[in-house]
């Protein structure tokens, strides 16, 4: 490990982001941001390539709802417990066996689907064991990162690295259907593979400094694990910043149900387009995140407290809600839209980053790997909900119309933390 402890002193003059990549200067952390930017490349191709492989051998859409369902499982079982794993174990080889795991998951579906021996039950079981190590990544990776940054840099970080993820993502969707009408989809999901092992690899030359051991209060079994998932949910329950940056989250994820789910019922009945108008709006949305995330590393420095996350959050409120407007204009309906979604992708970043920075600074090492776990847990937990509620009001309000009231949702809940001072670190 970097000593931190000596780059601290001149940190301030260092981190002025005068040079965007001023990240890569610390070894290990550069290592880590390889590694995840080649595995979300090699996801972007996956996500078109399983999607229709998926689709291919079922003949079905509702089967490819199921298995995408069947996806989000393993969060809801066991998010917190991926966490209580990532503060007992060592978060390096945590990281190098979930790229190893996932690797051999595609590399098999990609075998049995060129054999012709692929099965649904096969779908379904490597699906669930691909998410799960996902997952079990997840928090080790957000609990290994103060190991390789000074404090100062979290916030930058989260945005820097963002940013370039989504940028390699939008190349990586960009390439899926090269690649595939090029080597099919047996060789786009080797390709994916392999991305897994070069991360695998490039995670495995992280030279750490050997830290003492903690002693453990006993070894990991169902009733003690329990007891510490308990630990990491009343270290929360304690944190009053944590527990609204939860309840803020969950909020925002909730209200972005209907636009996951509806945009190209909005495409369509609103703005009269096909295919490549949904197009334009998703490139729209992701441009927009690629861009407010280098923003967000070049100007976090500049706000003070949380007003950045406050800002952020109001403005993507009121993007969100004017998508009311497209259904009453008579010309330009698409250039709007285009620009909400650029808006909405632009204040992605400085909602999130600010939260990873201070989550990452402020919470007790022991119990970073569940806090962690336990955030995606509760924040992801409440898009079924969303979803479900969407197919409900859809069946009575037009699409636009419950963008404006999901809109003022968020409105709402911000200003009602904001003035109630509910987001303050203090």
């Amino acid at each position: 490990m970097e000593n931190t402890a000596t780059t601290t002193k001149n940190s301030k003059k260092k981190l002025s982001l005068a040079n965007m990549f001023f990240l890569f200067k610390y070894k290990n952390y550069r290592k880590l941001l390889i590694a995840n930017s080649i595995s979300r490349f090699g996801d972007s191709i996956d996500a078109i390539a399983f999607s229709w492989l998926v689709y291919m051998f079922t003949g079905s859409e509702m089967l490819l709802g199921i298995t995408f369902a069947v996806n989000s499982l393993p969060n809801l079982l066991f998010g917190a417990f991926t966490g209580l794993l990532a503060d007992r174990l060592n978060k390096k080889k945590l990281i190098i066996y979930s790229y190893l795991g996932r690797g051999m998951s595609v590399a098999i579906i990609s075998m049995l689907y060129y054999t012709n021996t692929l099965s649904l039950w096969h779908i379904f079981a490597l699906t669930a064991f691909n998410s799960t190590l996902e997952i079990l990544m997840h928090p080790a990776v957000t609990a290994i990162t103060p190991e390789l940054l000074p404090e100062e840099a979290f916030t930058k970080a989260s945005a820097f690295s963002n940013s370039l993820y989504r940028t390699l993502e939008l190349i990586g969707t960009g390439m899926a259907g090269i690649i595939i009408a090029q080597i099919s989809i047996t060789g786009a999901l080797v390709v994916d593979a392999l991305t897994f092992f070069a991360g695998a690899m490039i995670i495995s030359t992280m030279k750490l400094e050997a830290k003492e051991k903690e002693e453990l209060p006993e070894a990991l079994n169902l009733k003690s694990g329990l007891r510490e998932i308990k630990e990491g949910f009343s270290y929360i329950k304690l944190n009053k910043f944590i527990m609204m940056v939860i309840v803020l989250f969950a909020v925002i994820n909730f209200c972005l149900s209907p636009l996951n789910i509806l945009t190209p019922i909005f495409t369509d009945k609103v703005l009269l387009g096909g295919p490549e108008t949904l197009s334009i709006l998703l490139m729209s949305l992701t441009l927009g995140t690629i861009i407010g995330g280098v923003a967000v590393a070049a100007l976090a420095h500049k706000f003070k407290g949380n007003s950045l996350l406050i800002t952020s959050s109001l403005i993507f409120g009121a993007v969100y809600a004017l998508l009311i407007l497209p259904s009453v204009l008579t010309t330009g309906a698409v250039i709007v839209s285009s620009v909400c979604f650029f808006l909405m992708g632009f204040m992605v970043p400085g909602m999130t980053a600010p939260i990873n920075g201070y989550i990452l600074s402020k919470t007790d090492k022991r119990y970073l790997g569940r806090v962690s776990g336990i955030i995606s847990l509760i924040a992801t937990g409440v898009m079924p909900i969303g979803a479900a509620l969407t197919g409900v009001m859809a069946e009575y309000l037009a699409a636009s119309l419950i963008f404006l009231i999901m809109g003022a949702i968020i409105i709402v809940t911000s200003l009602y933390m904001w003035l109630g001072g509910r987001l303050s670190t203090h």
